[in-house]
């Protein structure tokens, strides 16, 4: 085993989100001097069981060991006979996700990526995951709304001046590095002079927020009053703040026809 490929595959490990549970896993396998190896790496994420999958590959003309990708899959609950969602991620100079943003595609969120492209121009761009479309290698589509797409997070937040957080610069900083990362955000809604728990997850495809209550209650804005109100969601659309944004794909396949899935 070569010392600085060890060194530098924990350190691509780390930075993948996946922190240092695997060092001693991992310099055993490189020891053992296989051509190809795997590290399995549970995760709970909330009431989430998420298991990694993480391959490694050997090559034949240095003994380098490479870190080329990771399979992601939600673990469904006892009982269920529902396939485990799952999305390879492949790694490498760049385009790469970490194992919370993995996680976050795969609860239907949206996460901000700067990116490269084929050409090897680069680019920034909302990235979610078609559940509807797969690729040859059984990875779910990625659909990007891009800079042409048009949303702009800051303005989206400035409509919703109940969350607390948005008052204070350093709050607000942090909540959108949060969101861009998929995250679904805790946040203090003020209503009716009263502070309340909320929370908010951004929908790129409508080019908005979406932002619910303690109760898990849709805060809308009224359109021409320019106020908050808030409303019950109908069961089968609302099924937790987790799935909010799936069901703005329901017109996916009719937009699609006249848009394409996105604008980069």
């Amino acid at each position: 085993m070569k010392p600085e490929n060890y060194e530098y595959l924990k350190n691509q490990v780390k930075n993948a989100g996946f922190g240092e549970a695997l060092d001693n896993d991992l310099k055993a396998k490189m020891e053992s001097n296989e051509p190809t190896f795997q590290l399995v790496h549970p995760q709970q994420f909330g009431s989430d069981k998420v298991e990694a999958t993480l391959n490694f590959r050997r090559a034949d003309q240095n003994d380098t060991y490479y870190f080329n990708k990771y399979e992601v899959a939600i673990v469904q609950p006892e009982g269920s006979k529902l396939p485990a969602p799952k999305q390879t991620f492949y790694v490498g100079k760049d385009n790469n996700y970490s194992l919370d943003e993995g996680y976050n595609l795969l609860s239907h969120r949206f996460v901000n990526k700067d990116l490269v492209n084929a050409t090897g121009e680069a680019y920034n761009s909302w990235v979610k995951l078609n559940f509807k479309e797969t690729e040859s290698n059984g990875n779910f589509k990625m659909q990007h709304f891009g800079e042409k797409w048009g949303f702009d997070l800051q303005k989206a937040l400035d409509k919703y001046p109940l969350i607390k957080e948005l008052s204070n610069e350093a709050d607000r900083n942090n909540l959108v590095a949060s969101f861009k990362k998929g995250n679904a955000a805790e946040v203090t809604l003020i209503q009716n002079g009263e502070e309340k728990k909320g929370t908010v997850v951004v929908n790129a495809y409508s080019r908005s927020v979406n932002v619910a209550d303690e109760n898990n209650v849709r805060v809308r804005i009224a359109a021409k009053e320019g106020t908050e109100k808030s409303q019950k969601e109908d069961q089968n659309e609302s099924q937790g703040q987790k799935n909010d944004t799936e069901g703005s794909q329901k017109n996916d396949n009719k937009r699609n026809r006249r848009q394409g899935q996105g604008v980069s």
